[in-house]
């Protein structure tokens, strides 16, 4: 884990970097060694950041922050950085949590949100030129304004730069209407850590973007992209299906891919999550059938429980994740967008196969709750800080045949350290992504620390010996980076061979990766 200092003890910046930066600072190149800049740059939206800020500690912030300009400034600060073996660490809006933005080594932060230019869309070809430092959502709405949307994994994004989303090569959950946003890149500019400005045209060749797409940081600093856009689907189609098991619901969402269907959201909540979903669905309506003492647990003990989360009740984590055995109903949730024909034509064909497989028809509303509860629980984080809970995600992906074992195995492994749950989303018809969600209670800011540290050591060996892929929708950053290393084996070669390329004098993003 990436060490900590102070906050009222913040070491000074380095010397030798002060005085160096007076021949960068120009007006193209606005440059700060002040303390308020270096502490505010010191962390990103992770827990482990926002946790180490209540107990009064940050990272060790970086020794100076830079906003260059435009390509031009950027290409300046690179080679200045390479010619005085400076670290330098790119940075978007923040909003990572994964800690890819820290200056574990110190060095340099390069904000790049001056970078934020937004071309016309070119109607014909459906392409449209941004800057790397546009926010996401901001593109979106312009290009909503237009007609056309980026897709829904675009809205997921929320508040990140388009360079972000590439240097993390972020999937969202649900990728199967328009494929990955990597899939939606048809060119880039990049300055490599050689200082070299890269100009990839992906429709020509050669294509380096693989190389680099998802390379967080490490390889190059992007500032431009060409992206594919889509029309705006004319209509939406939400439904929601509860089913007796997360195995039922996992057998059914593979049989809803292997028919061809591709929904723009396809994810399966556990029971746990089920749970925490509330009133709508039906397993908090009674039923007419004999009451037992497995229903009534269901329609108040787990709800009261739920509602009442406290750090008293979290605090003492293996007993509410032994209480999931009493509980089985999942629930899965589709969206379809497009014509109007297309889509009521899959939301009725993918109502057979559900109700085939035993499934209850939950109808539009739970669907359309999840969409909202999805998009606003990141913002929950902080909230839940002040009540001595912490909430936070980790994501892998996975074969489909192993789905539930990983489950089983990282939820055994946190058992003791949170309260565990998982939604289950369609990536491909091979793998799908595990979403997992932790809540972690303590007495102070520093336990909670801890006990997050232990939980994320724990979780992803077991995610890794059970299987899964660490490196799929959540970045990789400092914290998974141990993880990363441990997974690529032999691999790690050759990604090394790549750093010594494109940054001969390794000061791009050190310690990311586990570069």
């Amino acid at each position: 884990m990436p060490r900590f200092v102070s906050m009222s003890l913040v070491p000074s910046a380095r010397a030798d970097i002060v005085s160096a930066l007076s021949s960068l600072a120009s007006e193209r190149v606005r440059v700060s060694t002040s303390s308020v800049d270096r502490v505010t740059y010191s962390r990103d939206a992770s827990a482990l950041g926002l946790l180490a800020t209540r107990a009064k500690a940050i990272p060790r912030p970086p020794d100076a922050v830079v906003w260059p300009r435009n390509e031009a400034a950027v290409l300046e600060v690179v080679r200045w950085a390479h010619e005085h073996g400076f670290p330098l660490i790119p940075f978007g809006n923040g909003t990572g949590t994964s800690a890819g933005t820290w200056a574990a080594r110190g060095g340099i932060v390069v904000d790049l949100k001056h970078l934020d230019a937004i071309g016309e869309v070119h109607a014909f070809h459906r392409t449209i030129s941004v800057g790397a430092g546009v926010i996401t959502e901001t593109l979106e709405r312009t290009l909503n304004a237009q007609g056309f949307t980026l897709g829904r994994q675009a809205r997921e994004l929320g508040t990140s730069t388009v360079g972000g989303w590439l240097a993390t090569r972020r999937c969202a959950h649900d990728s199967l209407a328009h494929g990955p946003l990597e899939a939606q890149v048809v060119s880039l500019r990049a300055i490599t850590g050689a200082g070299e400005v890269l100009a990839i045209d992906r429709l020509v060749g050669p294509d380096l973007a693989p190389l680099l797409l998802g390379s967080e940081g490490t390889l190059c600093l992007f500032t431009e992209a060409r992206l594919r856009v889509h029309r705006m689907p004319a209509f939406r189609t939400p439904h929601s299906f509860e089913f007796k098991s997360l195995e039922t619901g996992l057998n059914c969402m593979q049989q809803l891919l292997n028919e061809g269907l591709q929904p723009a959201l396809m994810t399966l909540e556990d029971p746990l999550e089920t749970a925490r979903a509330a009133p709508s669905l039906s397993i908090w309506k009674p039923r007419p059938s004999a009451p037992t003492f497995r229903g009534r647990l269901s329609q108040s003990l787990l709800p009261n429980l739920i509602e009442a989360v406290s750090r008293e009740t979290i605090g003492r984590p293996a007993l509410l994740n032994q209480m999931q055995k009493l509980f089985s109903k999942s629930v899965l949730h589709l969206v379809f967008e497009g014509t109007e024909n297309r889509t009521e034509t899959s939301d009725r064909n993918a109502t057979e196969i559900c109700l085939k497989a035993g499934a209850v028809d939950l109808s539009e509303r739970p669907a359309r709750e999840f969409l909202e509860r999805h998009r606003t629980e990141r913002y929950r984080v902080s909230e839940l800080l002040h009540v001595g809970t912490c909430l936070d995600f980790m994501s892998v992906s996975a074969p489909w045949a192993q789905a539930e074992k990983i489950r089983q195995r990282v939820m055994g492994a946190a058992a003791d350290f949170a309260v565990v749950s998982c939604r289950v989303s369609a990536v491909t018809v091979d793998t799908c992504a595990l979403r997992f969600v932790f809540m972690v209670a303590g007495n102070d800011a520093a336990e909670l620390r801890e006990r997050f540290e232990i939980l994320w050591t724990r979780a992803l060996h077991a995610a890794l010996e059970a299987g899964a892929t660490v490196s799929h929708q959540q970045p990789i950053g400092l914290l998974k980076a141990p993880a990363y290393q441990q997974h690529l084996a032999e691999a790690r070669h050759p990604l090394r061979a790549l750093k010594a390329l494109f940054d001969p004098a390794h000061i791009l993003n050190p310690g990311v990766l586990g570069l």
